[in-house]
This record gives structure tokens, sequence and C-alpha cells, in this order.
């Protein structure tokens, strides 16, 4: 089972997990089904980080079962840009990490006991469209978070956006990230750029 939407040249994957009869049996599947042409390991998501900052992947592939520091799954996304897929497995419940991954446009999760069948055909739907191609098919801020951007875009610090909205400067920070993840963006002026450009800031602010 081939996987559409490229040059078998510009894919690139990286694994990322513990369990090296994990790694080992995802690379087998991708190397022999996918137009994956490179794979790389990692054991985990800080060692992913510095794979990723040398040779971009076209595909993250990453055990979400045990300790998943959200704040650096957070960080190689953000890192990777809108335009990585990623494949989270979990088998046990839906964690925070595996929230993180299912938010995303290019984001999915399989059970860990999936068969190899269903890996392809994940990964086939993940690749299968050019960034260029990807349309969301709802907004890609929720109100809150698009509410929350349009503040911070009028000049508001933190603590006056909680004080307008009436929640917690953690609070603020929270949409604030997701914001950005969800835009692909690094800082809050280039989240605040992407938003404006793609019509999800409030009319005040656009």
């Amino acid at each position: 089972m081939g996987v559409p939407g490229g040059n078998r040249a510009d894919v690139c994957a990286l694994v990322v997990s513990p369990r090296a009869l994990l790694r080992l049996g995802v690379v087998s599947v991708l190397s022999t089904g996918t137009l994956v042409l490179r794979v790389s390991q990692a054991e985990d998501i800080r060692e992913a980080r510095r794979l990723s900052a040398g040779d971009r992947p076209t595909l993250l592939l990453i055990d979400l079962d045990g300790d998943v520091p959200a704040d650096d799954l957070h960080a190689i996304l953000l890192e990777a840009g809108p335009g990585l897929a990623v494949l989270g497995f979990n088998a046990v419940g839906r964690t925070d990490a595996a929230r993180m991954v299912l938010r995303l446009r290019r984001g999915a999760v399989l059970d860990h006991d999936a068969d190899p069948s269903a890996l392809l055909g994940a990964v086939s739907t993940l690749l299968a469209a050019s960034v260029a191609e990807i349309r969301p098919v709802r907004p890609l801020l929720t109100s809150r978070q698009s509410e929350t951007l349009s503040l911070a875009a009028n000049g508001m610090s933190n603590a006056q956006i909680a004080a307008t909205l009436h929640i917690t400067v953690g609070t603020v920070k929270r949409h604030l990230s997701d914001a950005f993840l969800a835009l692909g963006a690094r800082s809050r002026i280039e989240a605040i750029n992407r938003a404006r450009s793609l019509g999800q800031l409030r009319a005040a602010t656009a």
C-alpha cells in the first residue's frame, strides 16, 4: 500500500518511543509500504527535538504512553511548523499529549494494537495532501483562542487580557499557547500576523 502525496525523496519520518520493538516494527512497515525514504529513531522527545533540528521530518510517529512532557511535544510541533504530520500511538485512554495531537490539522492517534494495514492507512491519510492543499474544515482557532489573540493584537498584556475576560493569567497563556500551535507560529507577533491573514481575528483587529 503506497502513500501518495509527494516524491519518495521528500518524505522523512521520525519514530519516537522508549520501546525498541515498537520503533523497529514501525520502521519495518514504513520502509516496505510507504513513500517514506528516510526514517530516524529517538528514544524520547528530547532526543527527537535534537534530531528534528538537523533534518526536519515530514512525519512524526510518537509513542504517547508513559511520560511524554507536554511542553517538549509542544515545542517540537512549533519548531517543525504546520506542515508536519503527526501519528501518535496510545493504548491507555486520552492523555494530554494525545489530545494535543488530535487537535492538529494533520494529526491522528492509533491504538498500540493496531495492525500494519491500519498504520499504513493512517500514514497514507496524513501524507496524502501537500501543505498547500490543506484547508481546515473548521476555524483554526476556537472562539476563546481567537478572542484572546485578538486582545493581544490590540496591545494588551496577559494581565490585561485576563482582567478583560475574567480569567486567570495562566488561562490566558494556555489559550495563546494553543493558538500558536494551531497557527504554526513561534511568537506572539507571528501568531497575530498569521491569524489576521487567515481571518481568524475578531473584526476590531482584522
